[in-house]
């Protein structure tokens, strides 16, 4: 092959990677995720785009969240085109936090772009009241209530209150936390939490009984006397048996002995 062959095959080749890199593009690929609120509708709470690319570029998304997408696209004057999907489901307390990905695929990327998501849904709050153990009994210290709440954004207050009126002189208040410190006939009563953030408020309650005495688990001991008296006679000689007393378990179906004394 000549000079002037060989010039002119790589001017050829020139063109080519000229025309190739004219008629391709790389996209600009991003993707964000939208804070909703949790409703009955469905909205979009993500999106994600593949910016100029030539050719067009084609997005999937990838996660466990129901829903669906859908995907528009437009061209520019130099021929690149741009690709917009959008995703959309009912918002749920649940889908807070959950994780969409977005995937684009186009002719130019070395490999597939991938760029996770998390879902962001606001919902007021969901309130619950945990720690009565049913054995609130007189002169009981430091009996507890606790107030747990499931909220996004997080409370901004929460609130006790008693359905008998104020809140009864032995009763203390830390943040969602409520202590009796000596249990008596004021927290024969009904109490309230309330819960409250930006999206409103939300309240449970509990009533609190009052018991006589203690409803022990452990195991406890009767003690029985038996009244009167044995007598034995020994070479002649007469003795008194002592008074007897013995002592069973009052918790369970058999007499079982916990203790004898003599």
């Amino acid at each position: 092959m000549g000079l002037s062959e060989k010039l002119s095959l790589n001017q050829s080749m020139g063109d080519r990677e000229t025309r190739d890199r004219c008629e391709t593009a790389k996209p600009v690929n991003n993707a964000r995720v939208l804070t909703v609120q949790a409703g009955s509708k469905a909205v979009v709470v993500a999106q994600c785009e593949a910016l100029e690319g030539k050719p067009a570029a084609s997005i999937n998304w990838l996660g466990s969240v129901g829903g669906n997408h859908s995907t528009s696209s437009s061209s520019g004057p130099d021929g690149t085109v741009t690709v917009k999907s959008e995703y959309k489901l009912v918002p749920t307390p649940a889908d807070n936090g959950r994780e969409l990905t977005c995937l684009v695929d186009q002719r130019t990327q070395d490999q597939t772009w991938v760029y996770p998501v998390k879902l962001s849904v606001e919902y007021p709050p969901s309130v619950s009241i945990e720690d009565y153990d049913h054995n609130w009994y007189m002169g009981r210290s430091n009996a507890v209530l606790t107030c747990l709440s499931n909220a996004n954004p997080p409370p901004t207050t929460v609130t006790w209150t008693a359905v008998s009126g104020p809140l009864p002189d032995s009763v203390v208040v830390d943040g969602n936390k409520l202590t009796v410190r000596k249990v008596d006939e004021a927290v024969n009563t009904t109490f309230v939490c309330e819960v409250k953030n930006k999206l409103g408020s939300t309240k449970n309650q509990i009533t609190t009984v009052v018991i006589g005495e203690s409803r022990d688990t452990e195991p406890r001991c009767l003690c029985v006397a038996f009244v009167g008296h044995v007598q034995t006679e020994t070479n002649g000689k007469t003795t008194d048996s002592p008074l007897l007393k013995t002592c069973f378990s009052v918790q369970t179906s058999e007499s079982e002995i916990c203790g004898t004394n003599t």
